[in-house]
């Protein structure tokens, strides 16, 4: 989910993705790949990841809750 992440917020390529994250980038591609067919398929997934997208081109600061353990 990062690389998808990445690339469809930050604009990365691929190549530059599996970089960053120390992926062979054939790998990499596969899994966009396999991501993208369930973002297809689960519109809940689709839904939480257009969400955290739209946030992220925004700037938004997430919500976080304090765990106390």
């Amino acid at each position: 989910m990062m690389a998808w992440i990445g690339r469809e917020v930050g604009g990365f390529t691929n190549q530059e993705m599996a970089k960053e994250l120390g992926q062979d980038p054939a790998a990499l591609t596969r899994g966009i790949g396999k991501l993208a067919d369930e973002l297809v398929e689960d519109r809940k997934l689709r839904g939480v990841v257009e969400t955290l997208c739209e946030n992220l081109r925004r700037g938004k600061k997430l919500k976080r809750s304090i765990r106390h353990a």
